[in-house]
């Protein structure tokens, strides 16, 4: 992490407080069996990445071996801020400007080895509906799979951008009265896809799906090249994040003091769903015995049946059996970028008691609104209801 900062007196009256500031990390999940060979070693064939990680076996009875993830993130974020103070009069008068830039790149996959379950039913005996016969550990002796997973490797690149820019006047009215008047205005664009060849996807309510006979309802997809959108996001950006401030005291007499403040403020939307955008880019598979494991979904040394290589950019995902197993997340288009809006009040009243003492009474209030980005299951959803969840 780093820090930069300078103040300089440009006269008696006039200060400007510039800083700057860089963080960068990185994070990492992974098992000590990372990168040691074990898809050679142990004959592991037609998976992703055979290579990466120890296997994932899971044997009914027993505890299970290897680890069937890995991942982590590096992570970068800029920020600047320039703020200049000039006094005039009974004027104190405030100016700045923030940028801030914040990028999340999360990679890894989740069973790239591969995944594998060997149930006792491989070994039991015929027909036996007890679960009693049978064991997990001689199904996988005969390398006997009853069920299995793969993925392919996920890389997500997000970019986030947030601007905002304020005035502000501390103007002493009178001898006993102050305002403090104030304007702020804040900008957060979309949220990008990062320089990197995947992207993410969006699903779209208006758009006409070729796998369900045209009815609405379909992928998009950022980015640049056959089957993509052309930009580098995939809803609208909120405009309207315009703040304004107002504080006020007033000494009643020597002794009393009243305080009253009243401001709107909004928080940047620095993330979205988070790295869930990325059906079609990556593949997720999986095989299972077709009848209840009287027969195995495949041999353990006959490898994994072949399965197609993403990218899949279609409109109609989940009309494509063996390419999307999950339903597509939704960044609503009104709700998506709204930044979180916090409106805020307050009222005081301070009193100067004997013996150096000083009471005071108060009262403050926060009422927040779109805080959250509310992700629609359109699985559940019905054209016109007020209860989509």
């Amino acid at each position: 992490m780093y820090r930069w900062t300078w103040d300089y007196a440009i006269s008696p009256r006039t200060l400007n407080h510039i800083s700057a500031g860089w963080n960068d990390w990185w994070q990492m999940k992974a098992s000590i069996n990372y990168d040691k060979g074990w898809g050679a070693k142990l004959g592991i064939k037609n998976t992703p990445d055979p290579n990466k990680d120890f296997p994932g076996v899971n044997m009914d009875g027993y505890t299970g071996w290897g680890r069937e993830e890995w991942g982590g993130s590096f992570n970068k974020a800029w920020a600047f801020s320039d703020d200049l103070t000039f006094v005039t009069g009974t004027h104190g008068l405030k100016f700045g400007f923030m940028y801030q830039r914040d990028h999340y790149n999360g990679y890894g996959q989740h069973t790239g080895t591969g995944g594998f379950d060997f149930g006792r039913t491989g070994t039991s005996v015929p027909e036996d509906q007890t679960n009693t016969s049978g064991n997990g550990f001689a199904t996988f002796l005969l390398g006997y799979v009853t069920g299995a997973r793969i993925q392919t490797l996920r890389f997500v690149s997000d970019q986030w951008h947030y601007y905002a820019g304020y005035a502000q006047d501390d103007w002493r009215v009178t001898r006993r009265l102050t305002l403090n008047l104030g304007i702020l205005y804040e900008y957060t664009p979309p949220t990008t896809e990062g320089h990197f060849p995947d992207g993410y996807n969006n699903f779209d309510p208006t758009l006409p799906n070729p796998g369900a006979g045209g009815r609405l309802g379909a992928l998009v997809f950022a980015g640049k090249g056959p089957g993509r959108t052309g930009t580098r996001s995939l809803y609208p950006a909120w405009r309207w994040g315009i703040s304004p401030r107002l504080g006020l005291a007033y000494s009643l007499n020597e002794k009393t003091v009243v305080r009253l403040s009243g401001s709107r403020s909004f928080a940047p939307v620095k993330n979205t769903g988070g790295s869930s955008h990325w059906q079609g880019f990556i593949g997720e598979f999986s095989w299972s015995s077709p009848d209840r494991n009287k027969t195995p979904a495949f041999y353990w040394d006959a490898g994994v049946p072949s399965w197609p290589q993403p990218p899949f950019l279609v409109p109609d995902f989940l009309n494509r059996d063996g390419v999307f197993t999950n339903s597509p997340p939704y960044w609503q288009p009104y709700d998506a970028g709204r930044l979180p809006e916090y409106l805020n009040w307050s009222f005081n009243i301070q009193r100067q008691l004997p013996s150096n003492m000083v009471a005071e009474i108060g009262y403050n209030a926060t009422m927040g609104h779109h805080l959250t980005t509310n992700l629609v299951d359109l699985t559940n959803w019905t054209r016109g209801s007020s209860t989509a969840t």
